[in-house]
């Protein structure tokens, strides 16, 4: 037994109306998920003034202690310059 729905002057059995629904939402979700990807930004840009800096956050970037989360930049800003400054101290007076 079907329900018939007057639309745009023809009538139009519930289970077209239905799978037109559904056809609708499916081509909207498809169309939503689909096309061109924009690239994720992986966070502040370093701003290293040394080598050694560099290195040192690409190192802090990929060990497990970072694990994509808030942590890296808590370090990099707190820490980083502050460590590398240290150790090029060290580096002069073991030079010396």
């Amino acid at each position: 037994m079907v329900v018939k729905y007057n639309v745009a002057g023809r009538q139009v059995g519930s289970h077209i109306l239905a799978m037109a629904t559904l056809g609708t939402m499916a081509a909207i979700g498809a169309f939503s998920l689909g096309g061109s990807k924009k690239a994720k930004a992986e966070g502040p840009p370093t701003n290293a003034t040394s080598k050694d800096e560099e290195a040192f956050i690409q190192y802090v970037k990929s060990s497990t202690i970072y694990g994509g989360k808030e942590i890296f930049q808590t370090l990099m800003y707190a820490g980083a310059r502050e460590f590398i400054k240290n150790a090029n101290a060290e580096e002069q007076k073991a030079k010396h």
